[in-house]
């Protein structure tokens, strides 16, 4: 995994009502860059604690608690994804699953997320996962998505209210 990793999201998922901080965000979209979108099925995502730690800029001490914590966080989070006629409600991961020992991380998405990430041919966004990370605000990461995914319009209108 690395900074020129593709993070690749139907747009519908970019517009989702999540609020997670930065650094959930950025566990959210790292693991998201691994995903090859031609995938007919979530696999599970195998991490170094270490390797993870670096590319999220988690440096103290307490990294493998901090990183924990972040995930179980990540466990606790819904979110809502709107569309004709229905919202749903759905976790990031079905599991996140720490091997003792090994300093392996497995993550695995939720399968309700499919739709939003694989086999993906119109109305979604893509952007190196490098332009994120180094981003210091959770509403930074948000506001890049939004307007990137606008990017073929060459310009975005919004109203004051929609935009707050």
């Amino acid at each position: 995994m690395d900074n020129n990793y593709i993070v690749k999201k139907s747009n519908t998922l970019i517009y989702a009502s999540y609020d997670l901080s930065l650094q959930e965000q950025k566990i959210v979209l790292s693991i998201a860059s691994t995903v090859s979108p031609d995938d007919d099925d979530f696999k599970e995502y195998e991490f170094k604690i270490k390797d993870f730690n670096d590319l999220v800029e988690i440096k103290n001490k307490n990294s493998y608690t901090e990183l924990k914590q972040s995930t179980k966080n990540l466990m606790r989070k819904p979110f809502e994804i709107k569309e004709e006629g229905k919202t749903i409600q759905v976790n990031w991961f079905s599991s996140i699953t720490y091997k003792d020992g090994e300093g392996l991380i497995i993550f695995k998405f939720d399968s309700a997320l499919k739709p939003y990430m694989l086999h993906l041919k119109e109305l979604f966004t893509s952007y190196k996962l490098g332009n994120v990370l180094s981003l210091k605000s959770k509403y930074s990461i948000r506001l890049y998505e939004i307007m990137k995914s606008y990017e073929f319009r060459n310009e975005w209108v919004i109203d004051l209210e929609e935009f707050k």
